[in-house]
């Protein structure tokens, strides 16, 4: 079984190594990781460890619910390095050590984005590299891994930090990288209405206005669905690529990096 995954407790810095194939955690004292609250479930929620670069966090039907990066998970969802989970009044990050345990600790943490992950029980300064769910399969939809760029996140913690943001209300950014608008921040804020879908184009009736002869007029759509996120191309002159790479539809994640034509923008959830 592998050994490199781990749970750290954010309240008080105690380290869980998850060397089963599932973890329990809850309030009953059968559980893997005992968390004595009240807010908790007996049996709350299940770590799965499924090989050597799959873990996958599973809520077992709780009364309040589990939460990876202050979103409420509704299925099965994959773990990525840096993730913090929120079970009842305890939070954890996870950490997978082959990435290294420093490499969740950067300044984008101080800018409050997470508002009291860091205050909380002791004065770690751990930044938590915050995503969206990351579902095992979805069948159809391309995924595209997240390329390691450690100037992407440099890049992030100086435009996130120039403008505090509600996640609430923001959801997620791009951050621009090339054209026009280089070094400046696009808020995906929420829409009216229960469609959370973003239209980018040159046209001014777009979500997100790209004024780049390279660019179409409707040319791409972002949502979040399911709990993913997801782009895809609107039959665009000159298409869409996902870290590199052409897609039509996609499924990406926290740090990818999307082209639209000549314009390039990496993807941050808040």
């Amino acid at each position: 079984m592998q050994t490199k995954f781990r749970l750290k407790s954010l309240r008080s810095d105690q380290t869980h190594i998850l060397d089963k194939a599932s973890t329990l955690i809850g309030r009953s004292s059968q559980c893997d990781i005992q968390v004595d609250s009240g807010l908790l479930s007996r049996h709350h929620a299940s770590v799965l460890v499924v090989d050597a670069e799959t873990v996958i966090l599973k809520d077992l039907e709780s009364t309040n619910g589990t939460f990876v990066n202050t979103m409420r998970i509704a299925r099965p969802t994959r773990l990525k390095h840096g993730d913090v989970i929120t079970i009842g009044d305890e939070k954890f990050v996870f950490i997978d050590l082959e990435v290294g345990e420093e490499q969740a600790a950067y300044d984008v943490f101080e800018s409050g984005q997470f508002s009291g992950l860091a205050a909380e029980g002791n004065n770690n300064r751990t930044m938590i590299e915050s995503s969206f769910f990351r579902v095992v399969s979805m069948p159809g939809i391309e995924v595209q891994k997240e390329p390691a760029d450690e100037n992407n996140s440099q890049f992030m913690a100086r435009a996130l930090g120039k403008k505090p943001l509600d996640a609430h209300l923001t959801p997620a950014v791009l951050l621009v990288k090339s054209g026009i608008k280089k070094g400046s921040l696009i808020e995906l804020k929420l829409p009216v209405g229960v469609d959370r879908e973003w239209s980018l184009g040159r046209s001014q009736l777009c979500d997100v206005v790209l004024e780049d002869p390279t660019v179409s007029n409707q040319h791409a759509v972002i949502r979040w669905e399911n709990g993913y996120w997801e782009i895809q191309d609107n039959r665009s002159t000159n298409g869409v690529s996902l870290n590199g790479k052409k897609v039509t539809r996609s499924v990406f994640e926290n740090g990818d990096v999307i082209a639209i034509g000549n314009i390039k923008m990496v993807f941050r959830v808040i």
